[in-house]
């Protein structure tokens, strides 16, 4: 706890060469959180210098930029980013994030602080989400509305997320490798399998601004340095990916009824 009785919070945008899009984030970051940040850490994986130009326009988020050259990809990013945090709570923000409400963080914190299991509170809305997503009701936890995530609603996702939402240092440096080893689907499953779990905040508090074929960047720096690869192939390996994800799911829903039903 800081003097003002509130948890230390370090915030850690990725950018990757969307300055307008990170502009909007920081904008609205800016017009509507009401929580004190520790720091502010903004790491650049395209080498483009403009990113301080961005940065400068928010002189009260004393932002500190790091600018990698070469890209690193974003998994390395988070590490290199995540290795300069001080603080047990992180919020973690993508470039491509609109904030709508106060009161994310607060509330965020105080879920966090309530209940060790939690690993991730997510600040996302109904709107789009998949109905696993939602199998179970909004509860009150520490005066605060969330949604916990059913951790067998899915044996991939609902524990883990790069999107915006508060996470736990201590959890990220649980990972041997970090995040350049785990990826994002498997440290859901590590997470998941260690018994931590993943809840949703009551009405959201961020929106979505990027698509459109505008990526965040490559999750790694074999891609994102800039080898070619054509559209097909990209299809192609998105397909095979989500066919193994698909069919990996079904087993997994298999040996959970098999296993209800020896019991």
């Amino acid at each position: 706890m800081d003097n003002r009785g509130t948890a230390a919070v370090t915030m850690v945008v990725t950018s990757c060469n969307r300055f307008d899009l990170l502009e909007r984030t920081l904008s609205s970051f800016t017009a509507h959180n009401d929580y004190p940040i520790r720091r502010l850490i903004l790491i650049e994986d395209s080498g483009n210098l403009a990113v301080k130009t961005v940065a400068d326009k928010f002189p009260e988020l004393n932002i500190e930029v790091i600018i990698n050259s070469p890209s690193l990809g974003q998994y390395a990013s988070i590490d290199k980013a995540y290795s300069m945090v001080d603080t047990e709570f992180i919020f973690h923000c993508e470039d491509d994030w609109e904030f709508s409400q106060p009161d994310v963080i607060r509330k965020s914190v105080l879920l966090m602080e309530a209940d060790p299991s939690i690993a991730l509170v997510w600040p996302r809305s109904d709107a789009g989400a998949p109905p696993w997503l939602k199998k179970r009701p909004y509860q009150e936890l520490n005066g605060v509305s969330m949604r916990p995530i059913d951790p067998k609603a899915h044996h991939v996702w609902g524990n883990f997320t790069f999107n915006p939402g508060l996470r736990r240092l201590s959890h990220y440096k649980m990972m041997p490798g970090g995040y350049s080893a785990m990826g994002e689907a498997r440290t859901s499953i590590y997470l998941k399998r260690q018994g931590y779990r993943a809840v949703v905040l009551a009405n959201g508090g961020v929106r979505h601004i990027g698509g459109e074929g505008r990526s965040t960047g490559s999750a790694f720096a074999t891609i994102a340095t800039g080898k070619k690869t054509s559209k097909l192939s990209g299809r192609i390996s998105r397909a095979r990916l989500s066919l193994r994800r698909r069919l990996s799911h079904m087993m997994w829903r298999l040996s959970l009824f098999f296993a209800s039903e020896k019991s």
